[in-house]
């Protein structure tokens, strides 16, 4: 029998099983821990995350926004950042204490979604910052917005952001009025995706 895998969040790798000094039974019992960034094996596109495709067997990602992304330096009286694929970050007056350098980039590592399906690729907005209270920005992604698709009202979406620390479970920011504009208290990695139903 195999050795069982298991993908971690924590980008640790740890091998073992190789080198035991005893002899194995006919089941190998211990478990090999590898980083969740290595290309997952797909047979189709549906088993690969957003912005990856199935190739050669392998998830890798898509072709990304060839338009080159400069950081923007944004300060205690706000300003706009503007990232790929039209999504753009107007962070208010008042949001920041001092000048801090953002950049909104796709994102190609592998992640896992405990409670929800990304339907867009996965973007980074760094770094890690979280904003004065009363003072959440204002993210424009396009691709939510209810109009977005060839016409047909789809109604709001959900924008699902990587919590700081990594958890496996993302939280879920409203877009109530299908604008594509989600309210953000911090930065970090995120997808517009659909709630995954709960287990019974």
């Amino acid at each position: 029998m195999p050795c069982l895998r298991h993908a971690l969040l924590s980008p640790a790798a740890a091998v073992v099983c190789a080198s035991l000094s005893v002899p194995l039974s006919t089941s190998c019992t211990a478990r090999v821990l590898e980083d969740a960034a290595a290309p997952p094996a797909c047979a189709s596109d549906d088993d690969c995350g957003a912005g990856t495709a199935c190739v050669d067997d392998v998830c890798a990602a898509k072709d990304a926004d060839p338009l080159p992304r400069e950081a923007t330096s944004v300060g205690p009286e706000g300003g706009v950042v503007f990232g790929p694929d039209g999504v753009t970050l107007e962070v208010p007056a008042g949001a920041l204490d001092g000048s801090t350098a953002l950049t909104i980039t796709t994102t190609t590592a592998t992640y896992e979604y405990a409670n929800f399906s990304p339907t867009t690729r996965l973007y980074s907005i760094e770094p890690t910052v979280t904003f004065a209270v009363d003072h959440t920005a204002k993210l424009h992604v396009p691709a939510a917005d209810a109009s977005a698709s060839d016409g047909d009202v789809v109604g709001p979406r959900s924008l699902f952001l990587r919590p700081t620390p990594a958890a496996p479970t993302w939280d879920a920011i409203a877009d109530d009025d299908g604008d594509g504009v989600f309210l953000l208290p911090r930065t970090g990695i995120f997808a517009i995706g659909v709630a995954a139903a709960e287990a019974p």
